[in-house]
């Protein structure tokens, strides 16, 4: 049970990752602003 909620998690932080990088892509001049909200997350 504990592996399959680490895998959940594992699985989460990839999809808002995905979500984070297709961010920055639209946003060409706010490059790096998602890596500092990532560390508030």
């Amino acid at each position: 049970m504990k592996f399959y909620r680490e895998m959940l998690i594992q699985v989460y932080m990839i999809i808002f990752n995905m979500f984070e990088v297709i961010e920055a892509y639209s946003h060409k001049n706010h490059k790096f602003g998602f890596i500092s909200r990532s560390k508030n997350f």
